[in-house]
């Protein structure tokens, strides 16, 4: 059998021991001790020179005198002499001098919880159970935490929540049977996500703030006109039946893009864009889309599934590229504070072609967001601003086909003017230069005047319509012909 208890090391009283009451006695003045521990001061190396009896001390890690090898010991003053009690791990001690709990731990005095909020503990569960990576778990019905008014502090709260680096995330997930459907942090990056998920595996995007411009971003949500600051980007909107091949300098092929300064090789065929060489150019009214200015602005353009090269990208004074690559790829300008009329975005191989992307997108800030259509009645309505035609879609300048051409019959026989005024929907950009086409033979500048091909007269243009047919000449009964409206920039 010990001769000492188990965890406290308590003497116990031998067999026919003679004078019991002395090792009872010392057995009492260790419990005196060590219950209830309460210590003056856990840092001192050096006994006090005049310590009061039944006073304890937790001995310092440089110890001298009397204290000599009982570093971490608990060293009580008792009649006149010093006992030492060596610790054992899960002692609890409070420590009178800085008003804190102590615990022994690993074989050292730590601070059970300071001012400093410290502490000991790698894993705390209330009314829960703790894991190695929820090292803090809560079962709760509510959780407050609110300001300081006991130290009392400044009245605010602020949760803070920080990870390592911008690649890294720090978010908090909202779960339904512990299935996450919603996230809200700084996920991969350091803008702010708002993501739900239907399986709590795969998230959407819901919105996106951007931490450098603070405009908001919604992948998800209906696009409106303003989203994409270009018309046409896909290039499906096609009233010239333009083929494909050599643009002249400022001649357009599809609607709204034209070459550039010198010829462009481009052609588009089911979205896909192929441009061989020199630059296509669209320039962007900044009020249609409900700013009075793009200088100082940061905008970026993208495309999807660039291959063949990279594309060379200016925007207003802005200049930049995007990298080949699959998927949308994109680059972020801040336009210069002088590009304040209308802005000219030029795409370009970057350097030799061909290169093919799809899907051209210019918008406000950053990043680049998925594309989605306006739709074909919008996009037309936006292309129709700048050009249209009494053809239809399918039917090219100088098509001789009567199909939607303007046509009147006075119904009587006249040798004098025969004009028209014909509706421009929706309106024009500005008074456009209207060409005439004959219908019968597609002759431009012409109209079918009863039978006769005859120069066509113009006699008003406006953003809302024009007044054209043929002048004086011949009797006839009827006149007809196609037009083409062009205000483009």
């Amino acid at each position: 059998m010990s001769e000492t208890t188990g965890n406290l090391h308590l003497p116990y009283i031998a067999s026919a021991q003679a004078q019991k009451h002395v090792t009872h006695n010392e057995a009492l003045r260790a419990l005196d001790v060590i219950v209830q521990l309460s210590v003056r001061s856990a840092t001192l190396n050096t006994p006090p020179t005049a310590p009061e009896n039944d006073t304890r001390y937790i001995v310092a890690q440089a110890p001298s005198g009397d204290w000599a090898d009982h570093a971490g010991d608990v060293a009580a003053w008792q009649d006149g002499a010093w006992s030492f009690h060596a610790p054992r791990d899960g002692w609890i001690v409070w420590d009178e001098n800085t008003g804190s709990p102590l615990v022994r731990h690993e074989g050292a005095w730590q601070a059970l919880a300071d001012g400093a909020t410290q502490s000991i503990f790698d894993k705390i569960g209330i009314n829960a159970t703790a894991d190695p990576i929820n090292k803090l778990s809560l079962k709760a019905d509510a959780a407050l935490f609110s300001h300081d008014d006991i130290t009392p502090g400044t009245g605010d709260v602020r949760h803070v929540l920080n990870k390592v680096a911008a690649g890294a995330t720090v978010s908090q997930v909202y779960q339904s049977g512990f299935v996450g459907h919603a996230e809200v942090g700084l996920t991969g990056d350091n803008d702010f996500h708002f993501k739900v998920s239907s399986d709590g595996s795969s998230f959407l995007e819901g919105i996106i703030l951007d931490h450098t411009t603070g405009s908001a971003v919604f992948p998800h949500t209906v696009q409106t006109a303003r989203e994409n600051l270009l018309i046409n980007g896909a290039g499906t909107l096609n009233q010239r039946q333009f083929a494909g091949g050599t643009l002249s300098s400022g001649a357009y092929g599809v609607d709204r893009w034209k070459a550039h300064a010198g010829a462009a090789d481009v052609s588009v065929m089911d979205g896909q864009w192929t441009l061989t060489s020199g630059a296509i150019a669209q320039i962007v009214e900044p009020f249609l889309f409900g700013f009075s200015s793009l200088g100082s602005t940061v905008l970026t353009l993208s495309v999807e599934d660039l291959a063949g090269g990279d594309l060379a990208v200016n925007v207003g004074s802005a200049s930049g590229t995007i990298t080949a690559g699959p998927g949308r790829r994109a680059v972020t300008l801040t336009t210069a504070a002088g590009d304040i009329d209308n802005l000219t975005v030029t795409l370009a191989p970057a350097s030799a072609g061909p290169i093919t992307f799809a899907r051209i997108k210019l918008e406000h800030g950053a990043p680049a967001t998925p594309w989605r259509d306006r739709g074909y009645n919008a996009e037309k309505n936006l292309c129709q601003r700048y050009f249209q035609k009494s053809y239809d879609d399918a039917d090219a300048l100088g098509s001789a086909t009567s199909r939607g051409a303007v046509s009147f019959y006075p119904g009587r026989g006249t040798s004098s003017g025969m004009r028209v005024f014909v509706p421009l929907t929706p309106s024009m950009r500005t008074q456009p230069t209207v060409t005439t086409y004959n219908p019968n033979t597609g002759t431009p500048n012409t109209v079918n005047r009863g039978g006769s091909e005859v120069a066509s007269s113009v006699v008003n243009r406006g953003e809302r319509g024009i007044t054209a047919g043929a002048g004086a000449g011949a009797n006839a009964s009827y006149c007809t012909y196609h037009f083409a409206a062009d205000a483009e920039l």
